[in-house]
């Protein structure tokens, strides 16, 4: 029973931190003027610090499906791809390599990404089924 509520809390926390992105973090960019203000800077090192975030629940949710299911899930591979997404992008702006209008052309492509995590279905099994 207290492998089941450490692995829920483990989703939980995943989707907590990409509702955040959704909901708090991605639309701030989107309304920004075309260059980098304040709000567009904290919205980017948010990005930033919730990519890592993700990666570290990322490994949670692995372990808590055990090794028998993590080849199988979906749900670790698409946050992995808007993690690696979120910091590649948050890196190009802040470097100077792209610009606030590029960002926000592409803040679409992370909503999607965040969306597809969110419908993906979890499915978590007990580990003592397979032994």
């Amino acid at each position: 029973m207290l492998a089941e509520l450490e692995n829920l809390s483990v989703v939980a926390g995943l989707s907590l931190e990409i509702q955040k992105l959704e909901h708090d973090v991605l639309p701030q960019l989107m309304v920004q003027e075309a260059k980098l203000e304040r709000g567009a800077l904290e919205a980017l090192l948010l990005m930033q610090n919730s990519a890592i975030t993700l990666l570290d629940l990322r490994k949670c949710f692995i372990l808590a499906l055990g090794v028998l299911l993590a080849d199988e899930d979906l749900v670790s591979a698409r946050v992995k791809k808007l993690s690696i997404m979120l910091k590649d992008t948050a890196d190009d702006v802040l470097k100077g390599n792209c610009d606030i209008v590029w960002l926000q052309e592409r803040a679409p492509l992370l909503l999607q990404l965040v969306t597809d995590v969110l419908e993906t279905p979890v499915c978590l099994c007990d580990p003592d089924e397979f032994l």
